[in-house]
């Protein structure tokens, strides 16, 4: 592909992937049922027609799931995953569990996030139809001007979603112990 091309096509992505969750969050007349309570205890799944996300309600990825034990929160592309989860962090300070949490057509959102003193973070996730893949995006908020650094921790295991714990052969036959980097 000739560079001209090849740049023209990266900010043609890059574009989109910023205007994308924008349109699914301003949709006129689109209906969103929002909750304060219990985040933690509660899992969201948000869906495109080639992946998904599965996460808890409060912005988190714990160890999920019963046929694959503890393997199905995350990010998939069916039949893959493609990450456990993802982890953000601001100034050397990882972002805490989300004290609300909104669902609407396309898209979820998780606000009021723990994060250093003076900042407002909300976090989008949503998933296109006909990509294999998901657009994480984080709106952070500060009532002075500041320059902030921002981490972004991504766990990746490939692995697929068959067979079973209890097929044989097994997952767990293939699947190695989750590793802290």
């Amino acid at each position: 592909m000739p560079r001209p091309l090849a740049w023209g096509l990266f900010i043609t992505l890059v574009l989109l992937s910023v205007g994308i969750p924008a349109a699914a969050q301003s949709v006129a007349d689109s209906p969103t049922l929002s909750v304060s309570d219990q985040l933690d205890d509660r899992r969201y799944v948000t869906t495109g027609s080639r992946g998904y996300v599965v996460g808890t309600e409060a912005g988190r990825f714990p160890a999920m799931g019963w046929h694959i034990k503890g393997e199905m929160g995350g990010i998939w592309s069916p039949p893959i995953k493609l990450l456990d989860g993802l982890w953000f962090g601001i100034d050397g300070e990882w972002l805490g569990q989300a004290s609300t949490f909104t669902s609407g057509y396309g898209f979820v959102q998780m606000g009021g996030i723990e994060a250093p003193e003076g900042l407002t973070v909300r976090r989008t996730d949503f998933v296109p139809d006909d990509r294999r893949g998901a657009l994480v995006g984080l709106e952070i908020t500060s009532p002075t001007n500041r320059r902030i650094s921002l981490t972004v921790d991504a766990h990746s295991e490939l692995m697929s979603a068959y067979p079973w714990d209890w097929t044989t052969p097994s997952a767990s036959d293939y699947n190695l112990p989750d590793t802290a980097a």
